[in-house]
């Protein structure tokens, strides 16, 4: 289904603030046998801010990539590229994103678009 949110409410909420919320288990917490990475490693949710107070989340996938890779490209490409924008501008233009697909790997990318398209 293609939605397009250029005429609907969204498209007049800008976004002002991405934040990152980490979330690990404490060191003396850690479990050492098999489970999935992001036990030990931790994982995060990202936080759209607008300039009207509102805010959402929306959860990456945690097998996407390595946290630490995710969140750096969050904090130096993602970050510029969607602040000051309206959410239903960035909404319809995720795909466009993929400009900057070389900074991060291809699960990492899908784990971030997951994030923002909740």
């Amino acid at each position: 289904m293609n939605i397009n949110y250029s005429s609907s409410i969204h498209s007049n909420l800008q976004i002002s603030s991405i934040k990152i919320i980490t979330l690990k288990l404490d060191q003396n917490n850690s479990i050492s046998h098999a489970c999935p990475s992001f036990f030990n490693e931790g994982f995060f949710i990202l936080k759209l801010e607008t300039k009207d107070g509102i805010s959402g989340l929306g959860e990456p996938s945690t097998y996407g990539d390595n946290i630490k890779n995710c969140i750096n490209f969050i904090k130096k490409y993602l970050s510029e590229m969607i602040v000051k924008k309206n959410i239903g501008d960035v909404w319809n233009e995720l795909d466009n994103l993929q400009i900057n697909r070389s900074k991060i790997s291809e699960g990492g990318y899908a784990s971030i678009i997951a994030a923002l398209s909740q």
